[in-house]
This record gives C-alpha cells, sequence and structure tokens, in this order.
C-alpha cells in the first residue's frame, strides 16, 4: 500500500511538469493579449522553460546521486509550485519568464528524479511495469496540456493554468515527505561544477542556435553553433580528467544505454515534428477551433493511456527489442501516411492515424528508459536518467526548430493547399529517421538473439 501511495504520487508529480510543457501553448494568445508584448518577448514563455529544463537535467539527476533523492525530489515539488505561483501572480511579461525558467529548473528534478526513486523501490522484475505507469502518467500530462488549457483560459482566465499547479503539488509533497524512505549517507565526492556549467552553457547555447534558423540572423545562429560545438568538447575533456565527473561517459560503453539513448532522441524528434503540424493540419486544412483540435487529437492520446499499461507484458513476452522495432515500425508508417492528409481525409482514416502514433508512441517510450537503465549501476540511476532525459529534450529541440525552419521558408501562406503541399516534406524526414532506427533496433535485436544462443 506505501509503495502504490507512492507510486500515484510520483506519477502525480510527472503529469504536473509534462502538463506545464503543453498547457501553456493555448494560453499565449491571451498572455499577449493581458500582458501587451510582441511575439519575439513571448516565445522566450516557452523558450526559457526549455533552456532551464534541458540545461540542467543531467546535474539534477547527479545532484540526487550525491545528495539523495528524496531531498531533491521534495526541493524540486516547492521550486515548481512557487514558481506557479509568481507565474500566476506575475504583474508583467519578464516576471512570468523569470517564473517559467524557475518552473523549468523545478521540472528538471520532477523529470530526473522519480525514475532513481522507482529504481530503488522497485526489484528488476517489477521496474518495468512501474514505468510504464509512470510514463502514462507523464504521456497523459503532454497529451491533455491543449484540451485542457483551451477549457481554462475559456471559462476563467490563463493565470489559472498556473494556479492549478498548487493544490496538487501540495498533496504531492505531503505524501512525498511522509512515506518516501530517508535517504542513506551522503556520498562524498566533489561536485563537478565547471563540469555542470560547461554543459548548461552548451545545451543553452545549442538551444538557442536552434531557435535562431527560422529567422534571419543565420550568422549568428551558425556562431551560437560554433560555439556550443567548443563547449561540448571542453565539456568531454573535462569530464575525462575528473574523479567523480559529472557525465559518466562510460554509461556510453552499454550498447543497450546507448540504444536507449537513440531511440529517445528519435521518439522526442518525431512528436515534436507531428504535435507542431497536427494541430496546424487541423485548424488550416479542416478548419477546427481550438476546442474541436483538443478532442480530435484525443485518439492519440487515449490510445497511448490505454496501451501504455500493457507494453511491460508485451517486453516479458516479446523481448524489450521486437516491442521497440514495433513501436518505431508504427510511427513509420504513422509519419509516411501523415504526410499523405488532405481535404478530404474522412475523419474514420484520421482516428486511425492518430491512433496509431499514441501506439506507437506508448511501444518505445517506457522501454526505452527501462532497457537503458536496468544495464546502469543504481548508483549512477540519477544521473543516466538525467542523460537519457537531456537526449530526449535534444531530440524534440532540434526536430522542432528543424520544422519550424522548414515551415517558415516554404510555408509564409498557410493556405489549405499550400500547407497540404509543403507538410509532407517533414513528415517523410521523420519517416525516414524512425526507420532508420527501426532497422537499426531490428539488426541489434538478431546480434543480441545470436549471442544469447
Amino acid at each position: 500500500m506505501k509503495k502504490t501511495l507512492l507510486l500515484i504520487a510520483i506519477c502525480m508529480a510527472s503529469f504536473l511538469g509534462c502538463l506545464d510543457l503543453t498547457i501553456v501553448n493555448t494560453a499565449l494568445p491571451a498572455i499577449q493579449q493581458s500582458m501587451n508584448t510582441n511575439i519575439n518577448v513571448l516565445q522566450w514563455v516557452m523558450t526559457g522553460l526549455l533552456a532551464a529544463l534541458s540545461s540542467t537535467m543531467v546535474l539534477s539527476g547527479r545532484l540526487g546521486d550525491l545528495f539523495g533523492h528524496r531531498r531533491l525530489m521534495l526541493v524540486g515539488l516547492i521550486l515548481f509550485g512557487g514558481a506557479s505561483l509568481l507565474a500566476g501572480i506575475a504583474p508583467n511579461i519578464y516576471v512570468l519568464i523569470i517564473a517559467r525558467v524557475l518552473q523549468g529548473f523545478g521540472i528538471a528534478i520532477l523529470y530526473t528524479t522519480p525514475p532513481a526513486i522507482i529504481n530503488h523501490l522497485y526489484d528488476k522484475q517489477k521496474v518495468a511495469k512501474a514505468m510504464g505507469y509512470y510514463f502514462s502518467a507523464s504521456s497523459l500530462g503532454i497529451a491533455s496540456g491543449p484540451l485542457v488549457g483551451g477549457f481554462i483560459v475559456g471559462a476563467l482566465s490563463w493565470q489559472w493554468i498556473f494556479y492549478l499547479n498548487i493544490p496538487i503539488v501540495l498533496i504531492t509533497l505531503l505524501i512525498c515527505g511522509t512515506l518516501l524512505p530517508k535517504d542513506k549517507v551522503l556520498k562524498t565526492e566533489k561536485l563537478d561544477i565547471l563540469g555542470a556549467l560547461l554543459l548548461s552553457a552548451s545545451l543553452l547555447t545549442l538551444l538557442i542556435a536552434t531557435t535562431q534558423l527560422g529567422s534571419a540572423h543565420l550568422i549568428l545562429s551558425l556562431t551560437f553553433f560554433v560555439i556550443a560545438i567548443l563547449g561540448f568538447i571542453f565539456f568531454i575533456k573535462h569530464e575525462k580528467r575528473f574523479k567523480a565527473p559529472l557525465l559518466n561517459l562510460n554509461l556510453f560503453h552499454h550498447s543497450a544505454f546507448t540504444l536507449g539513448g537513440i531511440a529517445n532522441v528519435a521518439l522526442a524528434c518525431f512528436y515534436a515534428v507531428a504535435f507542431f503540424l497536427m494541430p496546424l493540419y487541423l485548424h488550416t486544412v479542416l478548419k477546427a477551433n481550438a476546442i474541436h483540435i483538443g478532442l480530435l487529437l484525443l485518439p492519440t492520446t487515449l490510445t497511448m493511456v490505454v496501451v501504455s499499461p500493457w507494453v511491460n507484458r508485451l517486453v516479458e513476452k516479446f523481448s524489450v527489442w521486437k516491442v521497440l522495432a514495433a513501436g518505431f515500425a508504427c510511427l513509420t508508417v504513422n509519419a509516411f501516411l501523415q504526410s499523405l492528409l488532405n481535404e478530404q481525409t474522412s475523419l474514420i482514416t484520421l482516428v486511425g492515424v492518430y491512433a496509431l502514433f499514441g501506439c506507437g508512441w506508448a511501444l518505445i517510450l517506457s522501454p526505452s528508459f527501462s532497457s537503458a537503465l536496468t544495464t546502469i549501476p543504481r548508483e549512477q540511476s540519477g544521473a543516466a536518467t538525467g542523460t537519457l532525459g537531456t537526449l530526449h529534450n535534444a531530440g524534440a529541440s532540434i526536430g522542432l526548430a528543424f520544422c519550424a525552419l522548414l515551415f517558415s521558408d516554404k510555408s509564409q501562406q498557410l493556405t489549405a493547399k499550400a500547407f497540404i503541399h509543403h507538410q509532407k516534406t517533414p513528415f517523410l524526414f521523420i519517416t525516414t529517421v524512425t526507420g532508420i532506427v527501426c532497422l537499426v533496433l531490428i539488426r541489434y535485436m538478431f546480434k543480441y538473439r545470436k549471442n544469447s544462443l
């Protein structure tokens, strides 16, 4: 009962963190009107959170390994709840952006700490099942954000999308603070401050570079890319010399961990592009309003929620690599089918295509994490989770930047005919990406099977 209640609380925290990533999208027009700001400033409401999240995930994982996952979980909940309150009462756009950055730091903790806690609470036979529930909650939060945000903004005001977090944070904080076992004796390793700064600065610079790709500042974007690459080079050299590195590069010597990272990047790239284009298609081509868009996206989210709890059984029956390969096969077919959608697409066809997306997503998300983490020593689980999460967000950022660049270059006027024509390229691109990953997984699957004989 105690573990079940803790798992529910952890899933609630995960749901909140993921919900906050997407719920704000539907509120941006209301925020812009209320704050009387322009698009260039408004975009930092999203970019500020993503920058803070991406640049601190590995650090959050390492802090959990060094100082205790319980302590860090409580700090993350307090930080996220306080930042939500600040965002709700923000008197101007700049305070709101600061609050979103603080939320990003809190979400980084809520991303990396729960999987590590689950990995410690359950034995290896039950970790995958618990992870399935955890990622179901995460997926539900991401997917329900636009629909929930649309209803809240319409019925109340945009401030309430932030106030909504506070009571749930308080309940989760009470359960975790009471039931989570106290952390063991703290480790004495020295925290890699320079490594944390180098990694955070490099990731932040890379993110800024990707956000500038679709603008007129090409030279500035290339400059940031060069700085980011140099930063990553210095980071890797520093990590090899440091006795207790922030990121243990030996993690990538485990083929399962490396493949899990590749799967995470490809999945995040896919859903970032798909979730960017799907609402635009529904609005521009099928003329759906905000609430109808949320309803039409439900086949993806509902399928994912339904399939996720069954994924562990499929893994036990067929192996994790077969399930991952099947998931990427679903996404490959889905991306190709989405490239063919037009004004004449029937509702039944649309529901089937979007449901296939949700099925593929569910088959990949939990197994890609659990297969990677089960090969890693438990004392490194926090850093490993942070690494996977960082790769995941990097994949989403790069995929979305590529899609935005492609769209801004070719579809200045979003007529239905132009949209249908130009959506083919990004969908065919992610068809290729997921197809290649599927083939890599099939090859590894046969290699793994041969070695196990």
